[in-house]
């Protein structure tokens, strides 16, 4: 990347990347989200070159982009909750990037969606979830400027919940005790 000229007065900067054999070249932490300009590229090979492609005029990063998807998104399912993981869409995010995301999910077969805000974790647990119920997942990254675009959606199956062994004892001494007051209300009442 080179900062070929600056013209302060103008408001003009003009970037190139030169000799590169990358398919694209990142500016993004040389520009600001706001700024409007126009951008044009073309691929050279020797005395070789393409036509020149060229973004619409008065191109603004913040109107005419979106974010991509959120990369490898990954639930783990236990019980009555779901773990989710995932990474930025792109990586490293630079330091001029505020990332945020939204988490949706809902109850597979259901159009009803949940959403969870999320203020740059990229980790997040669902709690209190239906056992042994499939439950989908998008997450949508996004900046204070630019949308994102929502990731596919993955679905997992939460688990049953397993007793330890005094919750066990608790559960078989209240219904025992339920029994023998049934039980006496029973014979009282005859």
């Amino acid at each position: 990347m080179q900062l070929v000229k600056d013209d302060r007065r103008l408001n003009n900067v003009y970037l190139m990347c030169v000799n590169i054999t990358e398919t694209h070249c990142d500016f993004t932490d040389k520009i600001q989200h706001f700024w409007r300009g126009k951008y044009k590229v073309r691929a050279e090979l020797g005395e070789w070159w393409s036509a020149w492609a060229q973004a619409p005029d008065d191109f603004q990063a913040s109107i005419h982009t979106k974010l991509g998807p959120v990369r490898s998104l990954v639930l783990a399912a236990h019980a009555n909750t779901l773990t989710i993981d995932f990474s930025p869409p792109f990586s490293p995010v630079p330091h001029n990037f505020r990332m945020k995301y939204l988490l949706y999910y809902w109850k597979e077969g259901t159009p009803e969606k949940m959403e969870v805000p999320l203020r740059v974790s990229t980790h997040s647990i669902l709690e209190n979830l239906e056992e042994l119920t499939a439950y989908c997942v998008q997450v949508k990254a996004s900046t204070d400027y630019i949308e994102g675009e929502e990731s596919d959606p993955k679905c997992a199956e939460t688990m049953r919940r397993e007793y330890t062994g005094k919750e066990l004892v608790v559960i078989v001494t209240c219904v025992l005790l339920v029994c023998a007051i049934c039980s006496v209300v029973g014979y009282v009442i005859l």
